[in-house]
């Protein structure tokens, strides 16, 4: 569930379920509720561009940055915990005409994202 603090900027820790870098280069980390219980995905987007590459080499041996034609998924070994702190970015493109939190093609992945990730901690 994402928390917005008083400073603007969001957090949200959950369990990483999926990791795929776009077109584009950015890395997303789909999130999902620690125990399991709770419906619903976030995804938190780290932008391509060299200040973000820290993030993205403290918690995966992916060299960064790389490129890529077409999106790709990336294996991880264990589904690590992970608190994101970022922007909460709505991302128009992925909602339904209802304006809905849960995007048209993906139900169960929310519409807002944290996007871009200024800081992430493997627990």
């Amino acid at each position: 569930m994402l928390r917005r603090s008083p400073q603007g900027e969001s957090r949200d820790t959950g369990r990483v379920v999926e990791l795929k870098v776009e077109e584009d280069g950015d890395l997303h980390i789909a999130l999902h509720d620690v125990t399991g219980d709770k419906p619903g995905v976030v995804v938190c987007e780290v932008p391509a561009k060299p200040q973000w590459c820290e993030i993205r080499t403290t918690w995966t041996p992916t060299r960064f940055p790389f490129h890529t034609g077409t999106a790709k998924k990336l294996t991880f070994g264990q589904s690590p915990i992970i608190t994101v702190i970022g922007k909460a970015f709505w991302d128009l493109g992925h909602a339904p005409k209802d304006q809905g939190n849960r995007r048209k093609y993906m139900p169960d992945y929310a519409v807002w994202e944290i996007h871009p990730v200024m800081k992430l901690d493997v627990q």
